[in-house]
């Protein structure tokens, strides 16, 4: 059996933390820098987050929260995470 391979560009990009160039990056749901997957994204990140519906447990959302972020004493609600998860721009601390 033959199979057919399919060739595409891959994005890349640099990490906002290491400078690393990684092909898959993911934002900080409140600074917006971008983070790569080292350690399995362990490295940069303290939280991550998905959110499912609940019908099909269809995800909605994933979202990454940085180590930087955290360390300044996030003091911002639960709907204001959210605001920050789907919204395109930094959240003021």
């Amino acid at each position: 059996t033959m199979r057919k391979l399919e060739m595409r560009e891959v994005e890349t990009g640099y990490c906002d933390f290491c400078k690393e160039k990684a092909s898959h990056l993911k934002k900080c749901a409140i600074c917006k820098r971008e983070m790569c997957g080292r350690g399995g994204y362990s490295e940069h990140s303290a939280y991550g987050m998905e959110v499912y519906r609940y019908g099909d447990a269809n995800r909605l959302v994933s979202s990454h929260i940085c180590k930087e972020c955290v360390d300044k004493s996030l003091t911002i609600t639960v709907g204001e995470l959210f605001e920050g998860i789907l919204g395109p721009t930094p959240i003021q601390l």
